[in-house]
C-alpha cells in the first residue's frame, strides 16, 4: 500500500505506528537480502582462495536457497 505525504499526514497516530512497524519490517528484510547478495560472492571468492571450489555458483545458489 503506497501513501502519499498527505494520506500520511491524515491518519491516525494508531494507523501511523501500524504502517511504521510495516514499513521497519520491509525494509529490514530487502537490507538483509541486499548484504547477502553483496556478501555471497565474497565469502565464496575468500573461500576459493583457500579451499578449490569446482562450481562458485552452483555454491552461491546453495548458500541462497539454505538462507530463505
Amino acid at each position: 500500500m503506497q501513501l502519499t505525504n498527505e494520506q500520511v499526514k491524515c491518519l491516525s497516530d494508531k494507523d501511523v505506528e501500524k504502517h511504521r512497524k510495516r514499513y521497519e519490517t520491509y525494509v529490514g528484510a530487502k537490507t538483509t537480502e541486499m548484504l547477502i547478495e553483496s556478501f555471497l560472492p565474497l565469502a565464496t571468492k575468500a573461500v576459493g582462495m583457500i579451499v578449490w571450489v569446482k562450481d562458485v555458483d552452483a555454491l552461491q545458489n546453495e548458500l541462497k536457497n539454505g538462507y530463505s
